[in-house]
């Protein structure tokens, strides 16, 4: 079900907020606006023409302030934030493999972008993202109480 623009504006200004989600998920931009909702992070503008060229077939990209969300697909960043999505779309990359800064050029973001969110994970469905995320959350939070 479509969420009322109100309810939408009053989560996403907490959602925004979190300190995980400060800064593009893919290029440490501050304050994204857009969000990759098929791997469930939020990114700056220019990484989200990234992955809308990525074609919908493998990422759908909405605005957090222009489109119209469902309750299912808020609930999403209600649960994630760009911290953990990170970790679980490039925990098989290789050790050197250089992350992205908001001044990489066209070209970084090019490479990055297919390889980060593509590498081994195509397989991969939206719950099973949810799902995995929140165990791996709920993991570090019970490693941090120890």
């Amino acid at each position: 079900m479509i969420i009322t623009p109100a309810l939408q504006t009053e989560e996403f200004k907490i959602i925004v907020k979190r300190p995980e989600n400060l800064m593009c998920a893919d290029c440490d931009a501050r304050n994204p606006r857009w969000a990759s909702t098929t791997f469930g992070t939020l990114v700056c503008i220019r990484c989200s023409g990234f992955h809308r060229k990525l074609g919908t077939h493998i990422a759908k990209v909405k605005s957090i302030t222009l489109d119209k969300w469902t309750e299912d697909q808020l609930a999403l960043y209600k649960h994630m934030d760009n911290e953990a999505a990170n970790e679980y779309w490039e925990y098989k990359l290789p050790k050197d493999f250089r992350r992205l800064k908001e001044s990489s050029s066209a070209d970084e973001v090019w490479r990055f972008i297919p390889v980060s969110y593509t590498h081994l994970r195509a397989h991969e469905t939206r719950h099973d993202l949810v799902c995995r995320l929140l165990l791996e959350k709920k993991k570090k939070k019970k490693k941090k109480k120890e």
